[in-house]
């Protein structure tokens, strides 16, 4: 398994890279894609771009691309987790 900190460390060694236009991303919508072998979850809330690691800070599913965005959180779809999209922090009072 790889740890957060170690997919992190690499997106942070590595120059940016377009993976698509913006007219590709549906806003609100996550969107998957493989960038070095580093499982990556685009989402497009108005006028920002968010990008993130894949996997679930809780029980490290690779299912990010698929969660419901709520409250400037997403939702995993796999158990319910929730985390902040701006800091990738839960949220207080959330499950």
């Amino acid at each position: 398994m790889i740890k957060h900190s170690e997919i992190l460390k690499k997106l942070e060694d590595e120059s940016y890279q377009k993976v698509c236009s913006l007219n590709e991303l549906q806003n609100g919508k996550g969107k998957r894609f493989l960038i070095d072998d580093v499982d990556i979850a685009l989402y497009k809330i108005d006028s920002k771009v968010y990008a993130l690691t894949n996997i679930c800070p809780h029980q490290h599913t690779a299912l990010i691309f698929e969660g419901i965005l709520e409250n400037n959180c997403i939702v995993c779809p796999s158990h319910g987790w929730k985390f902040d999209i701006e800091t990738g922090k839960k949220p207080s009072g959330s499950n």
